[in-house]
């Protein structure tokens, strides 16, 4: 071998080093052509938004607690009726926890919308686990939600809380390992060809409307009511509850938790730098922050640890017997983990008050 050849192992180091290159150019041109998923409505939701994000001054993020249990034509009514006019859009979703909840959030922000003056948000710890629950994309790390919101730096954040919480060690390693395997998934965009085409093109209506119609969407402005939905996965909950031990139960569980939320929490293992970019970033948007928690059967002390604390500026506390009896009536549940009509009736009204009071004291 003369003195000017490359050895055989430079060469293949020059070859791979030049592939893994063109792979990140070809990731990086990828990427931002993925559109959002269509699982339980989300990229349908995202549509609506995006088309109507200069006419909405509030938007609510969370779960299906939130997507159950707010409806925004109550809350705009009340409002209006107080001399106020408003429009706000529900972006609740099945499954959807606070990790999630908080890259959606960031993404619409980045719409700019011109008038967006709050951001209601369940108060959720930063569980970065899965608890794989067929049906739930929240809960499947393989689904196209999951996958979507593992950029890079909502990934680091899942694994800061796995760092500060007080799973296991064996446990943090396993849920560490998957957070990085669906980064990479997102990174290379793998599986997205043909939804990135579909998109492209323009043929892709059938499938944004495949779970909810957009027509829903637009009538509710993003609320869904438990009543009318027909599928097992919606149905199941609702015969449970109505089963005579659940019935007999649920009182039991009720008067648990005013001393549950009274027992406090040291907030040792929660992601305080999580909390803080996430209060920045809806500030640098001109728009304020409120924590809801909604109407559950356990106590939530961790979001009233956090008031007392002044980590948090706002604070709907709704999960409270004491304070708001009537919302935890048998007849205001839907099932174990959901408010039935009347309870969002009640729940959207209390919102709407609620915000009423805020913006007097913040006009």
């Amino acid at each position: 071998m003369s003195s000017g050849d490359t050895p055989p192992l430079g060469k293949a180091s020059l070859f791979l080093a030049l592939g893994l290159a063109g792979l990140g150019a070809v990731a990086a041109f990828v990427y931002p052509l993925v559109p959002f998923p269509e699982e339980r409505a989300m990229r349908a939701k995202y549509e609506y938004f995006a088309a109507h994000k200069d006419e909405l001054d509030a938007v609510y993020i969370g779960s299906s607690r939130v997507l159950r249990g707010i409806d925004p034509r109550l809350v705009d009514a009340d409002l209006a009726a107080r001399g106020r006019p408003f429009r706000s859009f529900n972006f609740g979703l099945d499954g959807m926890m606070a990790l999630e909840s908080d890259f959606v959030m960031r993404k619409l922000l980045e719409l700019e919308p011109a008038r967006l003056r709050y951001v209601l948000f369940e108060a959720n710890t930063w569980y970065a686990g899965y608890d794989a629950k067929p049906g739930i994309p929240g809960t499947d790390p393989h689904s196209q939600r999951s996958v979507y919101w593992h950029t890079v730096p909502q990934t680091i954040k899942a694994l800061e809380t796995l760092w500060l919480s007080d799973e296991p060690a064996w446990e943090r390693l396993r849920f560490a390992g998957t957070h990085v395997e669906t980064m990479a998934w997102k990174l290379v965009s793998y599986g997205q060809g043909t939804r990135i085409f579909a998109k492209l093109t323009g043929s892709d209506a059938d499938e944004i409307s495949a779970e909810i119609s957009v027509d829903v969407i637009a009538d509710g402005r993003g609320y869904q009511p438990m009543e009318g939905l027909t599928d097992k996965f919606h149905t199941e909950g609702r015969e449970v509850f109505l089963t005579p031990q659940a019935q007999a139960k649920y009182p039991e569980m009720i008067t648990a938790i005013p001393a549950a939320n009274a027992a406090g929490s040291t907030l040792a293992t929660y992601n305080f730098p999580a909390l803080r970019t996430q209060q920045e970033v809806v500030s640098s948007h001109g728009a304020e922050l409120i924590y809801v928690v909604m109407p559950t059967v356990r106590g939530t002390p961790d979001p009233l640890a956090l008031r007392a604390g002044g980590h948090v500026p706002v604070l709907f506390h709704f999960n409270d017997p004491e304070k708001y009896t009537s919302l935890f009536a048998f007849d205001r549940r839907h099932d174990i983990g959901h408010l039935s009509r009347l309870g969002t009736e009640e729940l959207s009204l209390l919102i709407a008050s609620s915000l009423a009071d805020e913006m007097e004291r913040s006009p």
